[in-house]
């Protein structure tokens, strides 16, 4: 009967823990001061209107807060106090700063509960509370308002009367003695809960005030560098400087490593194209950075009259090595084209019967289009590259000629003649493929359905409207920001979208008329592209030769107009260079004042964030100007060069000065490199932290969703993907990778129309911050 009649007073013990829980939390916010001091200053300004109310228990509990946070002196203290049966929270004043005499702390066995004559009166003293806490003043050393400490206090005396009923007045004496020993148990309990809090509230603050004490001293150290240092911050010589670094997160995982889920359809799918990808980036890499240079600097270093008869062929000669290479090239670029193509079309089945690899509905792979784009760039710019260069076509002539006189008397040369014929048919295979102009149109003119019943291309219907839509949705996002201050590489982008449009009317012989129109109105705001160095291309040209089909679709009105509008833009842009000069002279200063102000300015933790967005948003401001201005300074000259006009000299003085603020804006970043590199690692992770962000709420709302399917499982794959390989350093296949993950993940409206937007903008931030000194 005892055991079941204690269990509604052990519950009552629960609710009196709790509520201690809390008056001890309240009792500790005072740690700056003697632990008997908050107790009697709340009684002295009537927070506590009567502490005598307060049993041995719990001053024993207030006792163990007081030891937790001033030591054994103050518990000593408490224990006098109590022992010399005075209150301490009665006291108004603190007792003298004297020596202490050791005390007996106060017991806390049951029995030295029953019959005190004291204890009962004390027992007997009525609690007073007033009726409206918001009538007491505020407390000056609490860090919140005293009706909150009122309201508290309201809680936990509530409460106390009606245990102390059941502990002191209870039916038997044998439950009386079972209370008092819970209330016993009750009191070691809370003080072991109350010391591992109080631990863990310590160590949070030591851990703030460490933390603290680093950026003061990290501050402080840095001023003293800066101030002992010869230089004005952190800056380098940009003439003096030995060795150029190359701040590029290198990538050591494969892509069979990157790419792993459980989805093991999807892995093959992405690999493929993630493969592709990397392959057109590193032969675009390789044409940029050995052929281009290769071939615009032939016969540079020497006039025509300076050299002597015989110096051309043997010129030439020497850079037949070279054109073999380039054939090396030209043939991997076409079979990568091939590659691609197949690869799409095998997705993409309009055969009903034959089994799909994934479900293609509402996955489009436009940035698969967006690397062939830009492989096929590379062969349209060699073309130009060659056909533009007459010195290389006049010195392959005479070396043509010389192998001639050298075939009609080949012993002379001491050459024989059954290894002289390989020879002149390797030279009548480079000048077919690299010399007559047919690099670009060789590739598109390529078999690409496979003759042994493998992948079907030009009769893929469904093939061919995906093909066309992602056509239609690049020119759609470069057509926005051509021409515009924001614009970044949209006009490399056009270029690869007019090489998209001839491919696609090559496969599948179709055109749509409104789409060409459309490029062809593109001349009107953009007449003329830099593709390289002094390499000019002009779109209209390239369409109406590569497609003359659809030209005759178009009056000739239109067509003259946009050649006369060429006319007009030169002009037009020689008249604004002064104003644009002026502006520019303006913008790049304000921004380079930004750029020394915020990367002067010291971190701070609590605006960390903040400071990363600032910073990022600088970097990609001065990386607009800069392409703005040379893409001024590139289109102006090299269209007064192909039009073979004058350039006045007000002209060349704008150009001039456009030039100096383009060094200017690389000398900065140049000066602050050390910086930038620092900020640069910070600022990806910080922007991935927003995509993974963005990430993870689609893919719970993927989750909650319980209807099951296969295109939704290659969604959370994908998303799952996303998430993995964004864990990691801001390499090009990582960011490449995620993009192809996307283009599955983005189905279903997985994002909201909010929700997609922001998460682009983030990714291509990303991949600006990411290229910013490769750029």
């Amino acid at each position: 009967m005892l055991r079941v009649r204690s269990l509604p007073f052990l519950d009552e013990l629960m609710q009196f823990q709790a509520r201690g829980r809390a008056r001890a939390r309240f009792l500790l916010r005072f740690n700056h001061v003697p632990a008997w001091q908050p107790l009697q200053r709340l009684v002295s300004l009537e927070i506590l209107p009567s502490a005598a109310g307060l049993r041995n228990t719990e001053l024993a509990a207030v006792s163990f807060a007081c030891h937790q946070l001033r030591g054994p002196e103050c518990q000593s203290r408490a224990h006098t106090a109590q022992a010399a049966n005075e209150n301490p929270l009665t006291r108004y004043h603190p007792p003298p700063r004297g020596p202490f005499r050791p005390s007996t702390a106060p017991s806390l066995d049951p029995g030295s509960h029953d019959g005190n004559a004291k204890g009962k009166e004390a027992d007997s003293v009525p609690l007073v509370i007033p009726a409206r806490p918001d009538t007491f003043r505020r407390c000056t050393r609490s860090p919140f308002p005293c009706t909150s400490v009122c309201k508290l206090y309201q809680d936990v005396f509530a409460e106390k009367e009606e245990i102390r009923e059941n502990v002191t007045s209870p039916e038997k004496p044998e439950e009386a003695k079972l209370g008092q020993t819970n209330f016993w148990k009750f009191g070691c309990f809370f003080h072991h809960r109350l010391t591992m809090t109080m631990q863990e509230i310590h160590a949070e603050v030591q851990l703030k005030n460490y933390g603290k004490f680093l950026e003061e001293y990290a501050s402080q150290l840095r001023r003293i560098e800066d101030a002992l240092d010869d230089s004005i911050g952190d800056v380098w010589d940009f003439n003096l400087d030995p060795i150029a670094l190359k701040l590029l997160p290198y990538e050591q995982s494969s892509l069979l490593e990157l790419i792993k889920t459980e989805n093991k359809v999807l892995n093959k799918v992405i690999t493929v194209y993630a493969a592709l990808c990397c392959e057109i980036k590193k032969l675009k890499y390789e044409a940029e950075t050995k052929f281009y240079n290769g071939l615009l600097f032939y016969g540079e270093g020497a006039t025509d009259s300076s050299m002597v008869e015989g110096d051309c062929q043997i010129q030439m000669g020497r850079f037949i090595s070279f054109l073999q290479e380039l054939s090396c090239f030209v043939t991997r670029c076409y079979e990568v084209v091939m590659n691609v193509v197949h690869q799409l079309a095998a997705l993409y089945i309009s055969n009903k019967i034959a089994p799909k690899i994934i479900e293609t509905t509402g996955v489009h792979f436009q940035t698969m289009y967006e690397h062939l784009g830009e492989l096929l760039t590379v062969l349209l710019t060699l073309d130009e590259i060659i056909d533009n260069h007459i010195t290389l076509k006049d010195h392959w002539t005479m070396y043509k000629r010389l192998l001639k006189s050298v075939h009609h008397n080949p012993s002379k040369f001491g050459i024989q003649e059954e290894k002289l014929k390989p020879f002149e048919k390797f030279l009548l295979k480079l000048e077919g493929q690299l010399l007559d102009g047919m690099i670009f149109q060789a590739c598109i003119e390529q078999q690409f359905d496979s003759l042994n019943g493998g992948v079907s291309v030009s009769k893929n219907s469904t093939f061919a409207e995906e093909f066309a839509h992602s056509i239609r949705s690049i020119f759609a996002n470069v057509e926005a920001k051509l021409g515009e201050p924001s614009e970044i590489d949209q006009r490399d982008k056009y270029v690869g979208i007019c090489g998209l449009f001839v491919l696609h009317f090559q496969i599948f012989r179709t055109i749509d008329k409104k789409f060409y129109k459309s490029l062809l109105d593109i001349c009107k705001k953009v007449p003329a592209i830099t593709l390289t160095a002094n390499i000019i291309w002009f779109p209209d040209n390239f369409l109406i030769q590569k497609i003359p089909a659809a030209a005759k679709l178009l009056d000739r009105k239109s067509l003259q107009a946009i050649k006369i509008h060429r006319d007009t833009f030169l002009q037009q842009k020689a008249q604004s260079l002064t104003k644009d000069v002026q502006s520019y002279y303006v913008f790049v200063s304000s921004w380079m004042m930004k750029m020394e102000s915020i990367l002067s300015k010291e971190q701070r933790m609590d605006k960390f964030a903040e400071d990363l967005t600032n910073r990022c948003n600088v970097f990609i401001q001065g990386f607009l100007y800069a392409y703005s201005i040379s893409t001024i300074i590139k289109t102006t000259m090299n269209l007064y060069m192909s039009m073979q006009k004058p350039m006045t000299k007000t002209s060349v003085k704008a150009l001039c000065r456009l030039v100096e603020l383009l060094k200017a804006i690389e000398h900065m970043f140049y000066r602050r490199s050390m910086v930038v590199a620092d900020s640069v690692s910070h600022i990806t992770q910080h922007l991935q932290h927003q995509a993974l962000n963005s990430i993870s709420v689609a893919k719970k709302r993927v989750i909650s969703d319980k209807k099951y399917s296969e295109q939704r499982l290659d969604v959370l794959s994908a998303l799952v993907l996303a998430e993995n390989t964004l864990n990691g350093p801001s390499t090009k296949q990582r960011r490449l990778i995620v993009s192809l993950a996307l283009s599955v993940g983005t189905q279903l409206k997985t994002f909201k129309d909010e929700e997609l937007f922001p998460l682009q903008v983030v990714m291509k931030k990303l991949d600006l911050i990411s290229e910013l000194r490769e750029r």
